[in-house]
């Protein structure tokens, strides 16, 4: 049994290394490409972004853990980081392109206020845009009691839910997008997020939503990496408007969306949670222990 958990934990711990570092290496390149003017073409920075330097780090740590860590039991139950993390995940994707399919753009409303006309246009933000979708992933991979994952997958998919319904409902369209020339790396990036993302799927800012209840969940499991994850919300939320993808109202909206959906959560449904769950054909009987 304990080699079995053994195993599971030194899994979760890849997966969680990867993925910390790739936030980490989208932070790195903004500051490379902003305070630095380093650049390079796209082919260099998708390498750097997926393989280079996050499977590097993630190397170095786990050896690093495996030096000092040398028997740890994975204690979450892994359908929830294995399973429901990666297909919320893309329920996350999915939802977001049917809704934009299915909006009538011809009612979209623009909230452009004046406030909004005074933050310049700023690519090299793309990189703190970008770096929401491993930080959706990231708490699957870090937290450690099964009741408050289960707590942040109900949040993502009530706060998603929520969005969805606004945005078909009361679409809101952003019409200030640049175009921009493809140079390199950050204004690829750029590129690409103009040419796949809807025009009138503005409010709430999901990128807002899932990044601040991301951070809520694992400052509840650790402090101090829960701050870095507050921090790196509200770059996020930033980069949204130096981008041109939200505007002011809907970043607020966004945040405030998803802190209200995880405190009815938190307050009202996890309490009730029960501290096993039976799910048959359990390899191990605490694998479905969610206290």
């Amino acid at each position: 049994m304990s080699s079995g958990k053994e195993r599971l934990y030194w899994i979760r711990r890849v997966f969680f290394y990867y993925i910390f570092y790739a936030v980490i290496g989208m932070q790195l390149d903004f500051v490379l490409f902003s305070f630095f003017g380093v650049s390079y073409p796209p082919a260099v920075g998708i390498f750097v972004a997926l393989f280079g330097f996050p499977v590097t780090m993630t190397v170095i740590s786990m050896a690093i853990e495996a030096r000092f860590k040398r028997h740890r039991i994975c204690k979450v139950d892994w359908r929830i980081w294995g399973i429901i993390g990666p297909v919320l995940f893309a329920l996350w994707g999915l939802g977001y392109f049917l809704t934009g399919h299915m909006a009538d753009p011809s009612r979209a409303m623009v909230l452009d206020h004046v406030f909004d006309r005074f933050i310049p246009f700023d690519h090299y933000w793309v990189f703190f845009y970008l770096s929401v979708y491993p930080m959706f992933l990231l708490p699957y991979f870090h937290v450690k009691r099964g009741r408050s994952l289960i707590t942040l997958t109900l949040s993502y998919f009530i706060m998603l839910t929520i969005s969805y319904s606004v945005f078909l409902a009361l679409p809101v369209v952003m019409y200030t997008r640049p175009d921009i020339p493809t140079t390199d790396f950050s204004s690829w990036c750029v590129n690409i997020v103009y040419g796949q993302d809807p025009l009138w799927n503005c409010l709430p800012s999901t990128h807002c939503g899932v990044a601040m209840i991301s951070a809520i969940a694992m400052f509840r499991d650790n402090r101090k990496f829960g701050t870095w994850a507050i921090i790196s919300t509200l770059l996020i939320g930033a980069s949204t408007l130096f981008t041109k993808q939200h505007y002011i109202v809907d970043m607020l909206a966004g945040y405030v969306l998803a802190m209200f959906t995880y405190w009815l959560v938190y307050r009202i449904v996890e309490p009730k949670m029960p501290k096993k769950i039976h799910v048959p054909g359990t390899a191990y009987a605490d694998d479905v222990d969610i206290s």
